[in-house]
């Protein structure tokens, strides 16, 4: 009976990850556009994830370039991305291993880093994982899914994702949205 509600349980974690990336590419509903403080808010999404970051014993760091970046974005879009990051970058980091999340203004865009270290991206495989159902290898877990409704919703909101290839530490995650 358990086995039969975890596997229930990641069936729907999959139709409601499907129906996201649905929601994303059909524009259905219009977004909410708020005018904020993206440190204030990315702070509390990091905060939301320090507990799982505990579990793995996992060094969870947040850093920006400024106190405060005022600029209009998408409270639902933001968390998504970052959420999946995060998660992504804590769940490939060793014990003891760090994961950190800066924030700069360059020019007119917010640019968020989310790096981790862990156990890296082959660069072959690093345009691939933004594929929808792409995993790294099979032994991987989750559905492939989230990095794709990731790169479906920067493209969204006018911003751009990708991994930087010169950084050799695990992976690092480069977000560039326009403020």
């Amino acid at each position: 009976l358990n086995m039969i509600g975890r596997q229930g349980k990641n069936l729907l974690e999959l139709v409601n990850q499907l129906l996201e990336v649905a929601k994303v590419r059909s524009e259905i509903g219009d977004p909410e556009w708020r005018t904020g403080d993206i440190v204030a808010y990315t702070s509390m999404i990091v905060e939301d994830n320090r507990a799982y970051a505990r579990q793995g014993q996992v060094d969870l760091c947040f850093t920006p370039s400024e106190t405060i970046i005022s600029m209009d974005f998408v409270p639902e879009y933001f968390r998504r991305i970052m959420d999946n990051l995060l998660r992504n970058a804590i769940k490939f980091t060793p014990r003891g291993g760090r994961v950190v999340v800066t924030m700069e203004c360059v020019g007119s865009m917010l640019v968020t880093h989310v790096a981790d270290t862990g156990c890296g991206i082959p660069k072959e495989k690093q345009k691939q994982v933004f594929e929808r159902f792409e995993k790294l290898n099979e032994y991987a877990q989750g559905t492939g899914l989230g990095l794709s409704i990731c790169k479906l919703t920067v493209d969204k909101w006018g911003g751009s994702i990708w991994i930087d290839p010169d950084y050799e530490r695990g992976a690092r995650f480069v977000v560039s949205h326009p403020l």
